[in-house]
């Protein structure tokens, strides 16, 4: 049985709906026009398969940009390019004695998530947890404390969610405070 799909996009250069071209192996056939970063469909492709599709979210925003990229079995991603980077800080207070996680971070459609911070707790590991569901969450890295800073980062990451989490065995109450940085 087969399934056929039909797309149409707004082409901006003269304001008409027309189809999302598709060639004869199923590759998007698609240029990039103008200087607002629309798309539009054309009859281009780039060899046999479309590798990146660059544009920017809001015209108004010049430091927002997205790129697009299909990958050879048809699957599409969307990127966030380098520019300024999405920040979130937090402040996680750990009872003592007690386990206390940080608030996870979304890396969907972001290529590097760092963290960076300080600790009052210069004995026990602070980690990092990775998830694909938000709920079920596993330790992946251990970080390396400096006199309280610590800084860690991942490029291309693998999983939907991270975040930090300690578990205090001094008997103090421990503070962390955090900036998540995702670009």
């Amino acid at each position: 049985m087969s399934t056929n799909s039909l797309i149409y996009g707004n082409d901006k250069t003269n304001n008409k709906i027309r189809p999302v071209l598709v060639d004869e192996f199923g590759k998007l056939q698609i240029d990039i026009t103008g200087s607002d970063g629309a798309a539009t469909a054309s009859n281009q492709t780039n060899g046999d398969q479309l590798t990146q599709i660059l544009g920017r979210t809001d015209i108004t925003d010049n430091t927002t940009k997205i790129s697009l990229k299909a990958t050879s079995t048809g699957a599409l991603h969307v990127s966030h390019l380098a520019g300024t980077p999405q920040v979130d800080n937090e402040t996680i207070s750990i009872p003592a004695s007690g386990t206390q996680n940080g608030t996870s971070a979304n890396t969907s459609g972001y290529n590097v998530i760092g963290f960076t911070g300080t600790t009052t707790n210069t004995v026990d590991p602070i980690y990092v947890q990775v998830s694909t569901d938000n709920v079920t969450f596993y330790n992946h890295s251990e970080i390396l404390l400096l006199n309280g800073s610590y800084a860690i980062e991942f490029e291309k990451p693998a999983f939907q969610y991270y975040r930090l989490i300690l578990t205090d065995t001094t008997a103090a109450p421990t503070t962390i405070t955090s900036s998540v940085s995702r670009r």
